[in-house]
Parts: C-alpha cells; sequence; structure tokens
C-alpha cells in the first residue's frame, strides 16, 4: 500500500466515503428524483488519463480493462460512455459475518446495456479503525504474514460466535447416527461420537513432534476433519503394511505440508483429534474403505470443525502464510455518526465467497462437494485469505439451484418438481434434512420468504391455471424465483427477528414411489401475527449517470 496514496487522489475518488456513496437499493426513495449512483470520470478516456497519477483510477482502469479485455468496445465508445460508481452496502450472499449495516463493495460500472463494463473491488478497514468500530464497514483487511498464531486465533473467534449463536450449527440436519440419543445434537457438545479411527495431535510425546493414529470407535469426544486434495504426489498413508507403525507414533515433519498443518492448526485450536482420510482409511483393504465412505455423513457432520485446504496444489500446498496478492488503495472517510475519522482500503476483488471457492483447486474435486454439504463449519484456506462458512451455506446452494432451475421452460407444467427430483434427493441424502414441497424444514421460516424475478429466459413469474404445488411454495408458479429471506440477517443487531412458529405440515404425493416428486396437495400450520396488506405501485423520475427517465417501483405489498 502506498502511503502517499491518501494525497493523490483525483477529485472524483476524494469524493468516495461512506457518506456520499448512495446504495444500489435506496432504503428512502422520497420524493422527486432518485440518484442510484456517484458520479465519478465523464468519460472511460478520462478514466485512463487519470489513472496516471491518481492511484485508485489506475486500480479502477486496470482491473476494468483486465477483466474485460475480450470484449473491449470501440474508441467511440471510450470517448462517450460515463463511468459510473456506486456503493453497494448490506447484504451479500454467503457471508456469516453479515451486519444489519456496513458497506462491502464498490462496483465501477462504465456504459449501460450490452456494451457495460464492469468491476467489483472489496471495502476493508482495520478491526481497531473507526470505520470498523461503528460498524461503517464490514470487511478487515487482511494482514501480511498471517500464520497459524493468527489463523488460529481468528478460527477460535469465529467458533466460539458459531457456538453461541448459531442454532443451525448446533443442530446439524445430518441423518442421525446409531445409538446416539436425538436430543445429544440439541446444543454444541463436546462429547460426540468419534469415527473409527482419528489422528491423536496432543502434544504428549516428550519432542512434541509425535503424533498417533488412535482407534476411537466406540468412544467420544470432539475433533477436526481436513478436507483436501492428495495431488499428484504419492501421499502419507495408512495401509495394512504400515498400520502398527501408525499406531506406534510418527512425526509430523513426516507428513505433508497440508497434512502437517492441519495437525498444528488442530493442536493450536485445543483439539485432541483430526480425521484425514489418508490416514484414518486403510487405502489397500477394500472393505475398511466401504465401511469408511459409508460414514462419510456422520465423519464431517460430527466434526466441530472441516478445514478445508481450498487452495492447495502440488506447488504450493501449506495452509498458511496466508499470500496477500492484490492490489490495494487507501480512501480516507468520515464515519455516518459524524465523530470520527478513518481509512477504508479498497482492493481487487476476485468474485463473491462463493465464486472464489469454486475457482479454487479443492473444487474440481468430486468428494468436496459432500465434504462442503455435510459440515457444520467450513474453515476455508482460500489463496488470499480464509473464509468461515457454517451450515447455512448448503440451503443457500439449494436457493442458488431453484433460482437457475426456475429460469427454464418446462413441456408439461406438472413436471415443475418432478424434474427437480433427482437433484432434491441428493441433497437429501447428503443432508437428511426434510422436504416440503420444493423447500426444505430446517429452512423454515426464511424459506418462506421467497419472491419472483424476471429471469434471463422468463417473465415474471405467475400462477399457473392447474394447481400443482401449495401457493406458499415456489413450485406454485411459473417463471423465476429467488429466496429474499437467506439475504435477511437476524441477529442480536437487527430489528428483525422471527414471528413465526411452525406448528404442523402435511404433504401428500401422487405416488409414494418418488418422495420428491409430483404432490398432491400440501398443509402448513403456522402461528404468527397478521397484518392487513394493499399492493402499490409508485412513479418515479431517476437520472442514472446521466441517463434520465421514467420507473414505476412496485410494491406487491404494502403494510
Amino acid at each position: 500500500m502506498d502511503s502517499d496514496s491518501l494525497h493523490g487522489l483525483c477529485e472524483f475518488c476524494r469524493q468516495i466515503n461512506v457518506n456520499t456513496i448512495v446504495p444500489y437499493f435506496p432504503p428512502d426513495l422520497g420524493n422527486g428524483i432518485v440518484e442510484v449512483c456517484l458520479h465519478h470520470q465523464p468519460t472511460y478516456n478520462a478514466l485512463q488519463k487519470s489513472a496516471e497519477t491518481c492511484p485508485l483510477c489506475q486500480l479502477f482502469y486496470a482491473a476494468l480493462d483486465r477483466k474485460n479485455a475480450s470484449r473491449n468496445p470501440p474508441e467511440a465508445f471510450k470517448a462517450h460512455e460515463k463511468s459510473h460508481i456506486w456503493l453497494v452496502s448490506g447484504d451479500q450472499a454467503f457471508s456469516d459475518l453479515r451486519q444489519p449495516k456496513g458497506l462491502y463493495y464498490l462496483r465501477v460500472n462504465v456504459g449501460s446495456g450490452a456494451l457495460i463494463k464492469e468491476a467489483d473491488f472489496n471495502i476493508t478497514t482495520r478491526p481497531d479503525d473507526p470505520l470498523a468500530l461503528c460498524g461503517d464497514v464490514v470487511g478487515r483487511t487482511i494482514q501480511a504474514n498471517y500464520g497459524l498464531k493468527e489463523c488460529s486465533k481468528r478460527v477460535a473467534e469465529w467458533l466460539h460466535t458459531c457456538e453461541s449463536e448459531h442454532e443451525e450449527c448446533r443442530n446439524p440436519v445430518i441423518a442421525q447416527p446409531d445409538g446416539v440419543d436425538a436430543n445429544i445434537l440439541s446444543h454444541e457438545r463436546r462429547d460426540l461420537p468419534l469415527p473409527t479411527r482419528l489422528v491423536d495431535v496432543s502434544s504428549s510425546s516428550e519432542d512434541g513432534l509425535t503424533v498417533y493414529l488412535r482407534n476411537t470407535v466406540g468412544l467420544q469426544g470432539a475433533y477436526c476433519a481436513l478436507s483436501y486434495s492428495w495431488g499428484r504426489s504419492k501421499s502419507f498413508k495408512t495401509t495394512r503394511a504400515t498400520y502398527q507403525s501408525r499406531l506406534d507414533g510418527f512425526s509430523v515433519d513426516e507428513l505433508p505440508t497440508t497434512i502437517r498443518d492441519a495437525v498444528l492448526l488442530t493442536r493450536s485450536l485445543g483439539f485432541r483429534y483430526l480425521w484425514v482420510d489418508a490416514l484414518c482409511i486403510m487405502q489397500d483393504d477394500k472393505n475398511d474403505w466401504a465401511v469408511q465412505s459409508s460414514n462419510m455423513d456422520k465423519i464431517y457432520g460430527l466434526a466441530t470443525i472441516t478445514i478445508a485446504a481450498a487452495s492447495c496444489t502440488d506447488k504450493w500446498n501449506k495452509l498458511f502464510p496466508l499470500r496477500k496478492s492484490s492490489n490495494s488503495v487507501p480512501v480516507m472517510s468520515s464515519c455516518s455518526t459524524g465523530r470520527a475519522s478513518g481509512t477504508m482500503i479498497l482492493s481487487d476483488r476476485d468474485g463473491s465467497f462463493e465464486e472464489v471457492l469454486d475457482r479454487c483447486p479443492l473444487a474440481s474435486r468430486a468428494w468436496t462437494l459432500q465434504e462442503r454439504a455435510l459440515s457444520r463449519r467450513t474453515i476455508h484456506f482460500a489463496i488470499d485469505q480464509m473464509y468461515c462458512a457454517t451450515f447455512k451455506e448448503i440451503l443457500r446452494r439449494w436457493w442458488n439451484t431453484v433460482g437457475d432451475y426456475t429460469q427454464r421452460d418446462l413441456f408439461a407444467a406438472s413436471d415443475k418438481l418432478p424434474a427437480l427430483a433427482g437433484l432434491a434427493s441428493q441433497f437429501h441424502r447428503l443432508t437428511g434434512a426434510t422436504y416440503v414441497a420444493g423447500l426444505w424444514l430446517e429452512d423454515f421460516p426464511m424459506a418462506l420468504l421467497w419472491n419472483t424475478v424476471v429471469g434471463r429466459f422468463s417473465k415474471t413469474g405467475h400462477s399457473v391455471e392447474q394447481w400443482r404445488a401449495p401457493s406458499w411454495s415456489w413450485a406454485s408458479i411459473d417463471g423465476a424465483s429467488n429466496c429474499v429471506g437467506d439475504r435477511i440477517l437476524v441477529s442480536k443487531e437487527s430489528t428483525l427477528v422471527e414471528q413465526l412458529e411452525i406448528l404442523s405440515f402435511d404433504v401428500a404425493l401422487t405416488s409414494t414411489e418418488n418422495p420428491f416428486g409430483e404432490v398432491a396437495n400440501a398443509k402448513l400450520r403456522v402461528r404468527g401475527k397478521v397484518q392487513r396488506a394493499s399492493r402499490g405501485v409508485e412513479k418515479k423520475q431517476y437520472d442514472y449517470g446521466g441517463f434520465t427517465g421514467n420507473i414505476e417501483l412496485g410494491y406487491p405489498v404494502k403494510l
């Protein structure tokens, strides 16, 4: 980071702060013209020229040019189209660190319609910065040389928050293990059934480097699990020939770097046991492999933490230190309270949490979908930072699937649920969640907060002539839909609270042969408050970076 950057910004970039940026969806429309962006450089060429002296314009221009190289517009377009900048605040999918307010990233747009160019940039600050303390900026700047000590401290903080505040993570919806009381999962426990074998990472040996493979079947306790890719190199593994030597103990220095780092992290977090497939399954014993692989739902579902080596490859197989690689520029900003000022850091953004992980090497490994889906909480070690994902992630993945699926055409209207039955069956097999006419009981009542949208291939959703699903399910309409509920935060800091209690449900199927197929009828009994609602449409003028016009803002319901 260049310290002179604070004083070298152009007049447009100096306007960027938490008080002047208007959210993409203004919370208070008020009267008159709706301003939906903050004006920046007047032309693309002006942005390019300013990039010679302004570090933030340089960051913007380099990212736009790099990410849109395959569809660069002609010079005429660059000379006439305006650069539109707006800051998206508050909500970001797949983040369990969301707060009721706070900035996440900046989106820079050039042009409009089919010619639009865009790039996103992270907004972060230091934990002790006034912008962080007042909640204006949610992201935290990644520190250089983030090693074992710093990583374990952060993971411990996440674990404490998750165990104390995330009810769904304390109640994993895995299939109930044999011999385990259903109530044992009602709150976070450190005495859950252990897998058949685990690596004992406690530093009980004199040198502190020796670890042991333990037979733990029938025992109870807490453990971490490792999700990683073996790579092309021959892995250190357990076979019938090496089994006894694993029990006798072996040095962590003998382990591949990825496993060694996972051992050190597990020990630093205060856990005694770590599950690693290469060590805890006899790799040349087909029977043992069959038994252990059939128990993956329990192994990952009952692990307190899954450590995911998301970016480890043959060339880079370390969990830490994290590699800080993105360019960044500091920007001064006063707090929204007006009582103090701080510094927010803008840096290259490679995509959302989900997009970053989907591009990581680990995402190409077939087994990791199951490992990721089953885990109550996963710490993903990506290239430049750690990500903490809790069980809610898999529910959001279902809504991503539904959002894509509902944009597609069906030959027969009655196929709405049957055409998705295969995926629903796989989802249920992985998680044990209860399927309710296209929704999941464990996601209620938030799952009921879905809405219709204009999709890529479809018009706004509308009801169908012949009944095929209850009105509270997205399957009852034709057209694209998505879930609003998974983007609403309900926390101690939020004014939003759940006031709907699910009493019972009943779903009758047209065929018992397919529990995820066509629905004959369905009922849902709930208890909650009722308020009269009305539909409304309000006409507004808009100014979109020089593009003006009229817009109708529709309100499906007004309370």
